[in-house]
């Protein structure tokens, strides 16, 4: 029986080592599997920062075009001043009033609402290229302040420009009704 309960103990011991080691060996690869398995991870990472840089990309777009989107409404606003102050160049001129000086204003403040609307497109222009740049984060810094601040500059530039006319025009206004006012005083208390 010795001879027998040495074989069972051999056969049982051979049974519990492969039980064992067939799920160890079932969990080690192979080179060419771990490689695989690195080249899938990074392929994810790497897929994730893409997304993650086209999503910034687009955030970034997104922001331009609502800037641009404001500029243009201003643009609209001081074109539309700028029509409104014509009809009353137009009138003034009807009246017999002299409105050469608010008419070479206006057409400074309209040259400068025209170099508002350029400067808008090159700022669309100047922003993409500075996000399809190979270092969008430097060249959009640098490039966003210049351009968004131009673009402002030139609105206030217009902006004044159509204000200093319409003073001009009340100067024309009141220097004309004080001339009748002074004319009516004048001949009333004269007699």
């Amino acid at each position: 029986m010795n001879k027998i309960t040495k074989n069972i103990s051999a056969v049982v011991l051979a049974v519990s080592m492969i039980s064992f080691v067939l799920p160890v060996m079932a969990q080690t690869t192979t080179t060419e599997e771990t490689t695989s398995v690195t080249a899938v991870t990074a392929s994810t990472t790497t897929v994730r920062v893409v997304n993650k840089l086209e999503e910034k990309i687009q955030m970034v777009k997104n922001i331009v075009m609502k800037i641009a989107t404001r500029f243009d409404v201003n643009v609209r606003n001081l074109e539309s001043l700028s029509s409104r102050i014509s009809s009353r160049i137009n009138k003034f001129d009807q009246q017999g009033k002299d409105t050469t000086e608010a008419k070479a204003k206006l057409n400074e403040a309209n040259t400068k609402i025209q170099e508002t609307k350029d400067a808008i497109i090159s700022l669309q222009a100047g922003i993409n290229a500075a996000i399809s740049s190979t270092t969008p984060k430097k060249t959009f810094t640098a490039s966003k302040d210049k351009l968004v601040k131009g673009v402002m500059d030139k609105i206030k530039a217009a902006h004044k420009a159509l204000v200093e006319t319409v003073v001009i025009l009340a100067k024309t206004n009141n220097a004309l009704e004080n001339a009748t006012s002074t004319t009516t005083t004048t001949t009333t208390t004269t007699p």
